[in-house]
């Protein structure tokens, strides 16, 4: 972007690089607008916290629905979200899930935070495939009645090994709106995920490829200062194909045993008829 970095067209409170009008599909700028009309974003709130866990992000939080929650969006699915666990004592509340992108698989996950997601590029939905993006989606929530005490880092991951630390995670830093609750939908083929030019801050060191069949991470924090308050923290396995929820194992483990039931009474009843 070069020299054109000093020039800027304001999108609310952030500022937009004007060749990124071109750079940026305009599916990317609907999502930047947005979030600008609910936050304040800041090159110094990314140091903010800057003393991190130097460890892999796990699932973290209490896991269920969340019907209040939007993710900035219509019919995103919100009956399976991690929030932090201590929502009463933070007054915060701190939101992640992972869902399909518009009508491709749904995800499936374990109730416990980590989901499972198919591999490969969008090929339904514009901008993609031509400017790839994953056929899922991360979604993520800030809201509760002391949110504006803390400034928070949602940390994104691009590297499909499994175990990465945090520290090789991209990450935004940002504080919450007075006006009502900070959320949307993100893909991680969204071109400004990986600018480092565009946030003044820390993209992931690689990039991100939608075929990539591995883990992915996510984590929201609060902080206080420079200390950490409380977090949420979500894992998204991607492979060749999504692996069925613990309530279809129990189906399917249920259907079985009534079909060996079924059949040993058949048997019994076969065994006690006496030849004729």
């Amino acid at each position: 972007m070069g020299n054109c970095l000093t020039k800027y067209i304001k999108y609310a409170k952030i500022k937009v690089p004007v060749t990124a009008r071109s750079f940026y599909k305009e599916e990317e700028l609907m999502k930047i607008r947005s979030l600008a009309s609910l936050i304040a974003l800041s090159t110094a709130l990314l140091t903010v916290g800057s003393v991190v866990h130097a460890q892999a992000i796990t699932p973290t939080g209490t896991f269920g629905p969340q019907p209040g929650m939007t993710f900035g969006g219509t019919g995103i699915p919100n009956d399976a979200v991690m929030v932090n666990s201590d929502l009463t004592a933070s007054g915060v509340t701190l939101g992640l899930t992972a869902h399909q992108r518009y009508a491709n698989p749904a995800l499936t996950n374990n109730n416990l935070g980590t989901f499972y997601a198919m591999a490969g590029v969008d090929q339904l939905n514009a901008p993609s495939p031509t400017d790839p993006y994953a056929v899922w989606n991360f979604g993520f929530f800030v809201g509760g009645g002391n949110r504006l005490q803390y400034t928070y880092k949602l940390f994104y991951d691009f590297n499909p090994l499994t175990g990465n630390d945090q520290s090789t995670h991209g990450v935004i830093g940002f504080s919450a709106s007075p006006d009502s609750a900070i959320q949307n939908s993100w893909n991680l083929g969204m071109n400004f995920l990986a600018d480092n030019a565009f946030w003044g801050g820390n993209p992931p060191p690689v990039l991100f490829d939608p075929n990539a069949v591995g883990q992915y991470t996510f984590a929201l924090a609060a902080f206080s200062g420079t200390t950490e308050v409380t977090r949420s923290a979500i894992q998204v396995n991607v492979g060749t194909q999504v692996v069925p929820e613990p309530s279809t194992y129990a189906m399917m483990t249920a259907g079985l045993a009534g079909i060996f039931a079924v059949a040993r009474r058949r048997k019994n009843k076969s065994s006690s008829v006496s030849p004729s």
